[in-house]
């Protein structure tokens, strides 16, 4: 017995399932669905050459010199930092040297004051005779040695981090949190379980109460501000239900932490910083708490995004089209997490902030 077809406006008897729909439709409009879904093959195989050409196109010699050009800079830039300690401990030894001489001399002098005085009084005793015969070996002592061994100078060899310069590995577009090595660099924070921190390329800000300090990409404390408006209490609970608990903009987008203390449920919301429209959202469990900044989320390279459930001190790595591709728990308890620059991932807990290359 043949079936209707699954298209309302289709006459004709069904002669296939569609795996794609898994609905009973009749030859012609199965062919159109073939058709449509080839027409669209073609386009995509249009965009591969097309990426191919542009990759045989690249000058590789080019880009690989425009990035020369920064190491050559960062050199430049060492070389004058070496020169400028090279001047300053040459300057230190002249100082040293002169220190030196003149204590000798000022010795010299007084000694001299004091035999004068003692030829003139014509008081001097057999005493004041060894004592000056000893003072004036010791300052003898001091000279030949001066003069046959100098000033004591000890040099250290530069020893070069291999974290002073960093090239990026393109073997992987992803990010893994699941295997995050040890942190490369940690910096010791005052301990505070409500720190907020934002950065951009160049810098990271974190709150560190009652200032505001600011590091450059090698984690060195540039500034320090103090900032009244910044308060360590802690936080009371929303009248409502639904509470936003941290924004982070990435990419034309927001996301959104919302909570729920009524069924303990919580949301990441992406939705468009010029119209505010929702365009997906995903649940994570995470145990309600009364104060809010508990968690957080920032953007990662890819369009991607990091949750930072801090009760249960996990990581969620959640991907462009909301699936949670990963989550690991990490220790010690961390409170907040950003990206500086584009590379380093910066995890705060209550004493340091780890940072890790990604």
């Amino acid at each position: 017995m043949s079936l209707s077809g699954a298209i309302e406006t289709c006459k004709r008897k069904s002669r296939a399932i569609c795996h794609c729909c898994n609905n009973n439709i009749c030859l012609d409009h199965l062919k159109e669905r073939v058709d449509l879904i080839n027409s669209q093959m073609n386009p995509l195989a249009d965009e591969i050459n097309t990426l191919d050409n542009q990759l045989s196109l690249l000058n590789v010699d080019e880009i690989i010199d425009k990035y020369r050009q920064k190491l050559d800079k960062w050199r430049h830039e060492c070389h004058a930092t070496v020169d400028r300690f090279y001047e300053e401990k040459c300057q230190e030894l002249q100082q040293r040297y002169v220190e030196k001489v003149v204590e000798k001399r000022k010795k010299l002098h007084q000694l001299k004051l004091k035999i004068n005085e003692l030829i003139r009084e014509q008081e001097a005793r057999h005493d004041d005779i060894s004592s000056l015969k000893a003072t004036i070996n010791g300052i003898e002592r001091d000279v030949n040695q001066y003069e046959e061994n100098g000033i004591v100078v000890d040099v250290n060899p530069l020893i070069i981090n291999q974290n002073l310069v960093y090239i990026e590995q393109w073997a992987s577009n992803e990010l893994t949190i699941s295997t995050l090595s040890s942190p490369y660099r940690t910096v010791a924070c005052s301990k505070d379980n409500w720190s907020a921190m934002t950065s951009n390329n160049h810098f990271l800000l974190v709150d560190q109460y009652p200032n505001l300090c600011l590091y450059d990409e090698q984690l060195t404390h540039v500034k320090e501000y103090p900032w009244e408006f910044i308060s360590n209490d802690k936080c009371t609970s929303c009248n409502y239900d639904e509470l936003i608990n941290n924004i982070a903009y990435g990419n034309e987008t927001l996301a959104l932490i919302i909570e729920n203390r009524t069924n303990n449920k919580n949301r990441i919301e992406l939705r468009s910083s010029s119209t505010f429209d929702p365009l997906w959202s995903t649940t994570f469990n995470a145990a309600y708490c009364f104060a809010p900044w508990k968690n957080r989320v920032c953007v990662l390279k890819h369009n991607e995004w990091l949750v930072i459930d801090h009760k249960n001190s996990h990581l969620l790595h959640v991907s462009e089209d909301e699936q949670v591709k990963a989550k690991r728990s990490y220790k010690p308890t961390f409170n907040n997490a950003v990206v500086l620059g584009t590379n380093i991932l910066a995890i705060k807990t209550a004493d340091n902030i780890n940072c890790y290359r990604i």
